[in-house]
């Protein structure tokens, strides 16, 4: 199964934009995708599986743009 590491934030990050993105594009309950989002931001990197590898590159590039660091590992 294909998965993201989201690896950190940068200054400004939208923490409402990544949860809404993280709970659309993986299929998460909004209590597991705000408590990802606040593991990033206490700097620990998450891991987060998704259902193709198109969903994890589309998930890496918004995250990118919402302001959170993320990488596609694709299985």
């Amino acid at each position: 199964m294909p998965k993201i590491t989201i690896t950190g934030w940068r200054k400004g990050c939208n923490t409402v934009a990544a949860i809404k993105e993280i709970r659309e594009k993986a299929s998460i309950p909004l209590n597991e995708a705000a408590a990802l989002v606040n593991r990033v931001l206490g700097n620990e990197p998450v891991v987060v599986p998704v259902s193709t590898i198109a969903t994890a590159r589309a998930l890496v590039d918004s995250l990118e743009g919402i302001g959170l660091t993320a990488i596609s590992i694709d299985d």
